[in-house]
């Protein structure tokens, strides 16, 4: 008679679960860690029009870096062809500084503007006017 007394069978089981318990550990943990999300910036602004040119004036928050910002009229970039200021130094808008949208009486009347923060991760709509 011969005595099976092998333990490769329990062996292989507990490998076995040690490798799926890895595997879905080592999933979870990268699907859990990820970063926290940027915060967006805390902006308060005043946007007015006065005969086709658009003020968009910083009235307390955060500063904002020129960089990350995209001003759209009438659903068109028109980010290159904004103007800051005389007092608007450095790189970035801070409180009491202005933006200057000068739109030509040629172009449609301006219907809306919305001041857009492009972040490292997300863009999001910080100031939206719409005139109807």
């Amino acid at each position: 008679m011969q005595d099976d007394c092998a333990i490769s069978e329990l062996l292989g089981s507990i490998f076995l679960i040690l490798i799926i318990t890895l595997v879905v550990g080592t999933a979870t943990v990268m699907w859990l860690s990820q970063g926290p999300a940027e915060e967006l910036p805390v902006f308060l602004p005043v946007i007015t029009n006065v005969n086709s040119t658009i003020y968009i004036e910083h009235a307390g928050g955060d500063s904002l870096e020129k960089s990350e910002l995209l001003v759209r009229v009438n659903d068109v970039d028109v980010t290159d062809r904004i103007s800051f200021e005389e007092d608007f130094e450095g790189d970035s808008w801070d409180i009491g500084e202005k933006l200057v949208y000068n739109s030509s009486p040629e172009q449609v009347p301006v219907r809306d503007v919305q001041l857009i923060y492009r972040g490292a991760s997300r863009s999001d709509v910080l100031a939206s006017l719409s005139y109807d």
